[in-house]
């Protein structure tokens, strides 16, 4: 037992979550960064290598950090993967860049389904191409893609999908029959798909047939996929800065070194060392943490159930609840919440300004006040209070 739930204060330290909020009493609920301490195996091998080799150089990535992450592709995805298809990157957001410079030429086009998180909204035009917003739709309180209209939309100049599986911020772990649409898709015109997965062990619903990763799907998606892959999100080890691409297809992995060349700085030894310790040692901690998870999503559930004016989708990964906060009659409804001592991420770099978005990963206690704080504000909005 890990004890997450016990009470871990940031507010003195330099966190960029609670920073943002230095010297007030507003809850930090915005940016995707746990409060829970890392799992000790990580900070464990992190201090044996400090001890046993105190020298922070460059280094290159060993045999252990590969073994490590071939381990989890065969285990968690089924997927076996030459060693060379292996990329280590400081972050997915830098490639969701790179790889937008491999599509295609200036002024083409790169399809990106919204709402979602804002770096794939502003990576296209970071490189010179256009960004084409493909729709969802709501299903009740499921989110689908809309494909049909995804179909009106695509031209011969679209290039490559910016796919996000699961989804943040709409909480779907998609199914395999909605990956295989996504897949065919792809293959009808061509494009070069972009798969970003950094939340994928954050499943919060059961499922007999677990996780696909859309580029095992067939032999296109193979040759055809960036697949984005991290322990960051899952170990809570963000600031590490170590993160990886799964590139099967010889060519598409040569481009992607292309365009990357002179840009991908030194990944850091104890990046390295977390990465191996969190694949080889975390799986406990994992399982406690996803509890939490769960709990504080069927809390907050609960909670938007009795709340007018406000609704939630069924949250099946990761632990960014997406809240539609239209019906309040709010102006400014991020303002409101701050102003209620809650410090959410607003909807609109997202795509959408109806929506505020809640990280879930707190304990009990900073649940349970978020949500005690929500429902004041939620109580005061203009279309509530009369």
């Amino acid at each position: 037992m890990y004890n997450l739930d016990a009470p871990f204060d940031r507010r003195d330290g330099d966190s960029l979550k609670w920073g943002r909020y230095r010297n007030s009493d507003i809850i930090a609920a915005w940016v995707a960064d746990m409060d829970f301490p890392s799992p000790q195996p990580v900070i464990d091998a992190i201090k044996e290598r400090l001890e046993q080799h105190p020298i922070m150089g460059y280094e290159r990535p060993g045999d252990g950090v590969y073994a490590a992450i071939e381990g989890y592709l065969s285990s968690f995805h089924n997927w076996q993967v030459e060693r060379e298809s292996i990329i280590f990157l400081p972050g997915l957001v830098p490639a969701i860049n790179w790889c937008s410079a491999m599509a295609g030429s200036e002024g083409d086009e790169i399809l990106v389904p919204a709402p979602i998180y804002p770096p794939f909204l502003g990576a296209p035009s970071n490189q010179g191409r256009r960004c084409i917003r493909l729709p969802h739709h709501r299903d009740g309180d499921v989110w689908r893609m809309s494909i049909d209209e995804w179909e009106e939309l695509v031209t011969p100049n679209s290039k490559a999908l910016l796919f996000c599986s699961p989804h943040n911020p709409l909480g779907r772990w998609w199914t395999d029959d909605e990956l295989t649409q996504v897949a065919d898709f792809c293959e009808r015109h061509d494009l070069l798909l972009i798969s970003d997965e950094i939340h994928c062990q954050l499943l919060l619903d059961e499922r007999a047939s677990g996780f696909t990763s859309i580029a095992t799907l067939n032999a296109w998606t193979r040759a055809n996929t960036v697949t984005l892959l991290a322990p960051s999100k899952t170990f809570n080890i963000p600031g590490m800065a170590c993160a990886f691409a799964v590139i099967e297809n010889r060519e598409l992995r040569r481009r992607f070194q292309r365009v990357s060349a002179g840009c991908i700085p030194e990944i850091t030894p104890l990046s390295y060392i977390a990465c191996e310790a969190a694949y080889r040692h975390g799986e406990g901690w994992r399982q406690e943490m996803l509890g939490i998870l769960q709990r504080n999503r069927d809390l907050l559930h609960a909670a938007v159930a009795a709340w007018p004016g406000i609704t939630d989708n069924s949250l099946e990964a990761t632990y960014l609840q997406w809240l539609d906060v239209s019906g309040l009659g709010y102006d400014n409804a991020h303002a409101a919440f701050e102003a209620g001592g809650v410090g959410l991420s607003e909807g609109l770099p997202f795509g959408d300004g109806n929506y505020l978005r809640v990280n879930l990963a707190t304990q009990l206690d900073t649940m349970q006040e978020i949500i005690a704080r929500m429902d004041r504000v939620i109580k005061a909005a203009p279309n509530n209070s009369h």
